[in-house]
């Protein structure tokens, strides 16, 4: 719906959004083999500091990933392409909405984990969660204009 809000053509769109479900699937199969990686590695009585650094690199890593491919104009996961989109119409950076965008998701989280357990538990969010959706934004904010120096000099070695 947002699409024919904005100054592109829907047309224009048509190709980024097909490509988002190999994006998904590369990215799930990513997601899913890391987990299976981690698990085999990494105990399930790790050191609490330990587990904070996965936290807090593993939201870096990511927030890199979304600035590049918010920089190179690329196709994205569904959520980041709907921030893309939905961004210039409220008129704030792609960052801020970002941030707003994760906030929502987690309490939408913990409303659902809320409801579904009959309000005696919240399932599935924790404190690395509530990290991540807080802090990637800020991490993309961060990254957007150190990622918009090297995409010329990539352009230029293709």
């Amino acid at each position: 719906m947002f699409i024919f809000i904005g100054e592109e053509k829907f047309k224009d769109h048509v190709f980024k959004i097909v490509m988002q479900l190999p994006v998904c699937l590369i990215f799930s199969f990513m997601i899913d083999t890391a987990t299976l990686f981690l698990s085999l590695i990494m105990p399930e009585s790790a050191p609490y500091f330990l587990k904070w650094i996965l936290v807090i690199s593993g939201t870096a890593m990511l927030a890199l990933a979304v600035a590049f491919s918010f920089t190179a104009s690329v196709a994205m996961v569904p959520g980041e392409y709907f921030i893309k989109i939905f961004h210039p119409i409220v008129k704030k950076s792609f960052s801020y909405v970002k941030t707003f965008f994760d906030v929502f998701l987690v309490s939408s989280a913990v409303i659902l984990s809320l409801f579904l357990t009959g309000f005696t538990e919240i399932e599935g969010v924790r404190e690395g969660t509530v990290f991540a959706a807080l802090c990637t934004g800020p991490m993309v904010h961060y990254f957007i204009p150190r990622c918009a120096r090297i995409i010329p000099y990539l352009k230029s070695r293709i």
